[in-house]
């Protein structure tokens, strides 16, 4: 299944460039992905398998330097994963 995140900062200007690492945690392990930047678009795809996963907790870094970091809960099986727009504040 295809997770994607959208990084934007408070005006809602998208943020290209941002690098994310993640961390896919499931019942008793978690599994480190490589990190990577968002495109142009200020987004990152993310793909994994629903029915293992709890969630996805990620570390971002845009091109200002600024952090952010957070969890995404992984959504039941046969639903759709809707986009995750997550907001970079000064």
């Amino acid at each position: 299944m295809n997770c994607t995140l959208r990084f934007e900062n408070a005006a809602n200007q998208l943020q290209p460039a941002t690098t994310v690492e993640c961390t896919y945690r499931c019942d008793g392990y978690s599994v480190r992905l490589v990190p990577r930047p968002s495109n142009e678009q200020g987004r990152v795809q993310l793909h994994v398998p629903m029915n293992e996963g709890r969630a996805i907790q990620y570390r971002a870094v845009n091109k200002d330097m600024l952090v952010i970091a957070g969890e995404v809960d992984v959504p039941k099986p046969g639903t759709n994963w809707p986009e995750e727009v997550i907001t970079f504040v000064k």
